[in-house]
C-alpha cells in the first residue's frame, strides 16, 4: 500500500471526514477493560500487573495528570 497508513475510524468520528466517504464499519474494535493477571505471574508480578493497570485506568479516565501530590 502506498502513501500514508489510513486514519483510524475512531479519530475520523472526531475529527470529520472532509471527503465525506462512508466509515468503516468493519474495522476490528479492541476489548475494553483491564485484561486477566496471567495465571503463570508469580508474587511480585502480580503485585506490579495490579497497580500498573489501576494507575492506567484512572489516567485513562482522567482522574489524574500523572503527578503525585
Amino acid at each position: 500500500m502506498s502513501g500514508p497508513p489510513r486514519t483510524p475510524t475512531a479519530l475520523r468520528l472526531l475529527k470529520g471526514s472532509p471527503s465525506k466517504r462512508a466509515l468503516n464499519k468493519a474495522e476490528p474494535k479492541h476489548p475494553s477493560g483491564v485484561p486477566q493477571i496471567p495465571k503463570h505471574f508469580n508474587k511480585q508480578e502480580k503485585y506490579w500487573f495490579k497497580r500498573i493497570t489501576a494507575f492506567l485506568c484512572l489516567m485513562l479516565s482522567g482522574r489524574t495528570n500523572g503527578a503525585k501530590g
